[in-house]
């Protein structure tokens, strides 16, 4: 294998072709454009070697994509905030198998909205899982859909999902799984707790871990259905549990958020879990429990949790509630029987556990339930006027402009009056009508009706009358009936009886007019044919009278006697028609016969007889249509009509009560019996109401229901001293004990007597009292008064409020201002002059006592901070007693902290003295402070330097002589100066070690001694590298993995430099000595080596293979493949094996772009202004002129395509592909040139002393690419 110690450069169109052992063209490396193609035509392209990662990138700078060999795709491990993009706009990505998301995916979204579907219709999903729910269904945590048939003893676990299996409580012969029917009647999988006496504890259930997204906003339900195929009579029969998250913090109670480790939504003997009772045997039940958000503070409030009997749909027993724990990720589904010890219990059935999240999309109450419950006085709708009635059972009602106008019951939709409502309007009319088979239209009570039965309609009680537009009959137009004297000969015409009778009268009357009225009458003249068959007769004998037998008719006799008139019908003209027909009337009796055979039968078989509508004899099982229930019409009664209305006579009564007699003799054998009840009923109330003459006595009886009860005289209540009073218009009086207490009317509730009742007594107290706004308290008709306005209450009329002790009671009393919240308000006690605020005292939203001046100078006087901190004049105090302002201190006084000598004070002259055990350590004298002691400064921040601390007697000095800088000057000059970003010395630094972080700037040398010394560089990522001397050996060392990247011999000179690993240079590389590699010199498209004086090796060969090498002598340089020389070049001679081939060369196919080329190009000619995608020849003058074929001189010589505007910039193609910048001719032309400057031409010039020069040939028909190869030789036309 070759190796190339610099650059291999390939100009523009040249590839590197690969070849396999039987020289086929395999795989290529070639550019396009800007692009590097790796092809490979009879097989894959391999990336890598199976058993390392592939970068895309350089491996170091800007790595995109990781290929593993785990199959995973993503960016290097090191890299950071880098996103993968898969697919463009106009690319489809399939996903061959299951697809997951390695990291957290933040958002999954479409470019742009409606843009992008999940799924097809074709090849939807199987589920879509989002938080909490699955294929847009709230997701059930307790699913049972993985349980599996297990009789008893049951396996320790039944499939669960979502964090955890079913595990049984209890032994495994007290649990199995089975068959069985679910509360609404499907066939279902139950889990069965087999009740068992031989213990006292667990005996069935299960729990169930659940795995959920921590969030305090989400809440959970929780439910399972139970029953018992017993009746419990004991508290031995067991109890039942529901129950959840039993981990510390899972579950919390809401009193207190305590955390509970045993919650039970549900926990109650079976032989009370009914209102009290036993469950019903067989029964089913619903337990449900709710688990409310950890961050819901309304809590408690109201709970669905507790029993709920599946059948009534009623709520049997409250349960409790409970709160999430903060943050939890886990909860448990626990269901349980436990404690059943009686002989006499049996078995108990769970069903379908459920665990949902809350928020919208759980199943609700009346879902699990499977019931819906409304009022039964409900009405619905915009006001009292137009709504729908539910209040008659059985029955809806559609009121409209204050009347009822339309009603459906189970059997109807009907209008409630007659001829009131319509179906639809003149413009706005249904689509279709749709009845069902059987059904009748029936106009104005039967009098005339349209009904279906199959494939007809039938019209009775009238005529159908069409006007002015005719009707369609089996695909004909008919518009017009001829009556008698009448006869219209077209197809849109029929004829009556009348018109038919008139013009077979003309017909035979006319016998020598036309020929078709002469064949009219001979078809019409009757036929003597005793045995006339359907075979005697052709195709077009359409209509026909015969005289013939009945006999004859049916098995061909000639000698029968019982005589027929016989009329034959055959409408069509050939057996596609169908049969013939005839019809025979006997000649002996009234009867009509009707046969119909096949046009080419012998005879005609047996006939139907045609019944008389006049008192018809039916033979056979003869079929009507069967009128609906309640039909009162001469239309035929079928069997089935009567089997209904008998049935519905009998309407389902009692065996004793389902005929005539005996409901006769249950009426007594009373032929007057409706006298009898009639005069009964009018000595009673109607239901509709009315007027009683006497008193109702009630007794223990109720009065219930939701009507009214009416009447200006009314008095209710338990007797005349104890009622409630209506006898007054617009006033409602309450009497108790002979007295009337108190009067409601329109504006009022109030006693009858001043101080005569009280709202509530002790120990029966209201629970609240609620006032509008602007209400008022009144005591003794405004001697005191409590007035609302809005955040407040004001006293009018009191002299004092007065809290009293009560005598001997050691109890505080207190006046409270009690605020809803801490730091949410402003309590106080305020001070008024003449409505307007001057002082208030009170407790401040920052939780402060304070005093606060209002007016002008409105601002807090005083304030004392919980912590006990004292402010005066600030609201913020930081110290046990801070002022704002001054504080007189009247002659010479001192403040010592209490058991110490310590303290500060002033003398008469107002000087500042700070003493220690009555010592003066420090005194001011105007702006002066002396210290009697040395002065200690500690702690952050405890000295604070305007500029400067100078040292006495020279211009030495520290401090800060702007903001963030900090100096030190000595004699005169800065020698160290820090600011935010930089540190900077003048003069050299000495020390032990110096530590930097960050950069540093040095003009000067940086001088390390001692033994070993070094430079060490940290980076904010905790890597490290150092620079080192050990020895006579200067190093860079990679501190963190205690290796040498780079050594140099210090003891030689030049100093040897040692590079452990590769070494990437991206500028240039210098080496003034020799540069020894263990591995290769590899660079990139711009690396040069350059300036090398010697490369010290005689031959150069492959790793694999050193028959494969490139040998180098004195004089010659040779290339050798498995020994065999394939070329050699010494200073005159470059020679070629026999053995070697040159490549074909491969030009492609250029673009649409004007002067794009690929093939010879030519840089020289020194000519510019020139055009891109024009022929031009080369001249005398060594420049390149444009070319035509007009004279030999501008048609011979050199040819070339510019290929921009400068011949020498852009190169002039001399042979290869082009595209010029006209359109030459059409695909496989022969081009020549033009006599057109520039131009080429598929059509050869024919002008005298014109060039016919073959340039090249057309490769498209529209974008001007051409093959360009000028031909050596030309013709010159002669005329």
């Amino acid at each position: 294998m070759a190796k190339f110690l610099s650059n291999i450069s390939l100009e523009t169109a040249h590839d590197i072709q690969f070849k396999n052992a039987a020289g086929t063209n395999t795989g290529k490396i070639e550019s396009d454009g800007n692009n590097l193609v790796l092809s490979n035509a009879v097989g894959d392209i391999l990336l890598g070697d199976g058993a390392s990662d592939i970068f895309i990138g350089d491996g170091t700078n800007n790595v995109d994509i990781l290929f593993e060999q785990s199959g995973s795709i993503k960016a290097d491990d090191s890299a950071t905030g880098v996103t993968i993009t898969l697919g463009s706009s106009n690319t489809t990505i399939a996903f061959g198998g299951a697809v997951s998301f390695g990291g957290s995916v933040s958002s999954f979204s479409a470019g742009s909205a409606n843009t992008v579907d999940l799924g097809a219709s074709a090849t939807p999903f199987l589920n879509l899982y989002t938080a909490h729910h699955v294929g847009g269904n709230s997701i059930n945590y307790a699913t049972s859909r993985g349980w599996v048939e297990d009789s008893a003893p049951l396996s320790s676990t039944q499939v669960g999902e979502f964090g955890g299996n079913f595990v049984r409580i209890g032994t495994a012969a007290e649990n199995a799984v089975v068959r069985g029917q679910d509360p609404f009647n499907n066939k279902a999988l139950l889990w069965k707790a087999i009740g068992n006496t031989s213990d006292d504890n667990d005996d069935g259930g299960w729990n169930k871990d659940i795995t959920i997204p921590a969030n305090n906003d989400i809440g959970y339900l929780s439910y399972v259905y139970f029953k018992a195929d017993f009746t419990a009579d004991s508290s031995e029969d067991g109890t039942i549990y529901l129950g959840c998250g039993t981990t510390s913090g899972q579950t919390i109670n809401i009193s207190d958020d305590s955390s509970n480790t045993n919650p039970y939504f549900v926990s109650n003997n079976l032989h009370t879990v009914n209102n009290g009772s036993a469950v019903v045997a067989n029964r089913w039940y619903l337990m449900i429990g709710v688990i409310q958000p950890y961050n819901d503070e309304t809590t408690g409030t109201d709970t669905i949790s507790g029993v709920y009997d599946v059948e009534t749909g009623q709520k049997v027993l409250n349960g409790s509630e409970f709160k999430m724990g903060n943050n939890t990720t886990g909860q448990r589904h626990r269901t349980y029987l436990y404690y059943q010890d009686s002989n006499s219990a049996g078995n108990v059935y769970f069903w379908n556990p459920g665990f949902h999240a809350i928020d919208g999309s759980e199943p609700k109450l009346q879902d699990l339930l499977k019931r819906q419950t409304i009022a039964n006085t409900v009405k619905v709708g915009r006001d009292g006027h137009n709504l729908i009635d539910f209040t008659t059972d059985n029955q809806i009602d559609f009121r409209v402009a204050d009347g009822n106008r339309l009603r459906l019951t189970q059997t109807a939709l009907a209008p409630i009056t007659t001829d009131t409502v319509s179906l639809g309007t003149s413009s706005l009319n249904f689509s279709d009508l749709f009845l069902d088979s059987g059904g009748v239209i029936n106009f104005d009570a039967s009098d005339v009706t349209l009904t279906h039965s199959g494939n007809n309609l039938a019209i009775a009680g009238g005529n159908l009358e069409f006007t002015g537009y005719g009707f369609v009959m089996d695909g004909v137009t008919i518009t017009g009936v001829d009556n008698d004297g009448e006869f219209t000969d077209d197809n849109s015409h029929i004829m009556t009886s009348a018109a038919i009778n008139d013009r077979f009268a003309q017909i035979n009357a006319d016998t020598t007019g036309t020929a078709e009225n002469a064949n009219h009458a001979n078809n019409l003249n009757a036929t003597d044919d005793r045995d006339m068959a359907p075979e005697d007769y052709g195709y077009a004998n359409d209509l026909r009278i015969f005289f013939s037998s009945k006999e004859g008719l049916e098995d061909g006799s000639s000698s029968g006697s019982n005589y027929q008139d016989v009329l034959y019908l055959n409408s069509y003209s050939d057996a596609s028609g169908g049969d013939a027909n005839i019809l025979a009337f006997d000649k002996s009796e009234m009867k009509i016969y009707h046969y119909q055979a096949d046009q080419a039968a012998t005879n005609w078989g047996t006939a139907k007889e045609i019944a008389y509508t006049a008192s018809p004899t039916f033979t056979g099982t003869p079929a009507a249509p069967t009128a609906g229930a309640g039909t009162n019409t001469t239309q035929l009664a079928t069997t089935a009509f009567v089997t209904t209305a008998v049935s519905n006579l009998v309407d389902s009564a009692p065996g004793t009560l389902n005929t005539l007699n005996e409901l006769a003799a249950a009426l007594g054998d009373d032929a007057s019996f409706s006298t009898t009840v009639t005069n009964s009923i009018a000595a009673k109330l109607p239901l509709a109401g009315g007027t009683m003459t006497g008193d109702i006595a009630m007794g223990n009886n109720d009065i219930s229901g939701s009507g009214t009860v009416l009447g200006t005289s009314a008095k209710f209540g338990r007797d005349a001293d104890n009622l409630i009073d209506f006898t007054t218009d617009n006033e409602i009086q309450f009497r108790v004990g002979a007295n009337h207490e108190l009067i409601v009317n329109a504006n009022q509730i109030h006693p009858t007597s001043d101080d005569g009742i009280a709202l509530g007594y002790a120990g029966r107290g209201f629970s609240d009292l609620f006032l509008a706004s602007g209400s008022v308290i009144n005591f003794n008709s405004g001697d005191v008064t409590v007035t609302h306005s809005s955040n407040k209450l004001t006293f009018d009329g009191a002299s004092a409020i007065q809290i009293n002790t009560p005598a001997a009671n050691s109890t505080s009393q207190n006046l409270i201002l009690n605020r809803p919240a801490a730091g949410s308000h402003y309590s106080s006690i305020e001070w008024h002059t003449d409505g307007t605020v001057d002082w208030s005292i009170g407790q401040n939203s920052a939780d402060n006592f304070e005093i606060f001046e209002n007016g002008a100078d409105a601002t807090t006087r005083f304030t004392i901070e919980e912590g006990g901190n004292i402010g005066i004049g600030v609201t913020d105090p930081t110290q046990k007693l801070h002022v704002d302002g001054h504080a007189l201190i009247s002659g010479e006084k001192y403040y010592y902290v209490n058991g110490t000598g310590a303290g500060v004070g002033s003398d008469s002259s107002g000087n500042l003295i700070l003493r220690q055990n009555s010592a003066d350590l420090m005194t001011t004298s105007g702006s002066n402070a002396t210290f009697a002691g040395t002065l200690t400064v500690s702690g952050a921040d405890a000295i604070t330097i305007p500029d400067y601390i100078l040292h006495a007697g020279d211009d030495s000095k520290f401090g800060f002589p702007s903001n963030d800088n900090f100096k030190v000057r000595l004699a005169g000059s800065d020698v160290l100066t820090i600011s935010t970003s930089v540190m900077s010395f003048t003069g050299e630094v000495e020390g032990g070690s110096l530590d930097i972080n960050g950069n540093a700037d040095i003009s000067g040398n940086v001088t390390l001694s001692g033994d070993n010394p070094a430079l060490t560089l940290n980076d904010s990522n905790g890597r490290a590298a150092a620079l080192d001397v050990v020895g006579n050996t200067f190093r860079i060392d990679d501190v963190g993995n205690n290796a040498a990247v780079m050594t140099a011999d210090l003891s030689v000179n030049p100093p040897t430099l040692s590079l452990a690993g590769a070494v990437s240079c991206g500028g240039t590389l210098t080496v003034a000595g020799n540069l020894t590699a263990n591995g290769n010199i590899i660079g990139d498209d711009s690396t040069n080596i350059t300036n090398i004086a010697s490369i010290g090796a005689d031959s150069y060969g492959s790793d694999a293979d050193s028959t494969t090498r490139f040998d180098l002598t004195a004089d010659e340089m040779l290339f050798l493949i498995q020994d065999e020389d394939i070329f050699s070049s010494t200073l005159t001679d470059f020679l070629i094996s026999v053995n070697a081939k040159i490549p074909k060369r491969k030009f492609t196919k250029t673009s649409n772009t004007d002067a794009n080329a690929d093939g010879d190009i030519v840089y020289f000619g020194s000519t510019t202004s020139m055009d891109a995608g024009k022929i031009y020849y080369l001249n005398s003058s060594g420049n390149w002129a444009l070319a035509d074929a007009s004279a030999e001189s501008t048609a011979k010589g050199m040819l070339g395509v510019a290929l921009g505007t400068a011949s020498d910039t852009n190169g002039m193609l001399i042979r290869g592909m082009v595209t010029l910048d006209t359109d030459p001719g059409t695909i496989g032309d022969t081009l020549f040139l033009s006599e057109t400057s520039g131009v080429a031409t598929s059509t050869a010039p024919s002008t005298n002393a014109a060039i016919v020069r073959v340039i090249g040939y057309c490769l498209d028909s529209t974008h001007g690419q051409i093959y360009f190869n000028p031909d050596g030789t030309f013709v010159e036309v002669t005329a």
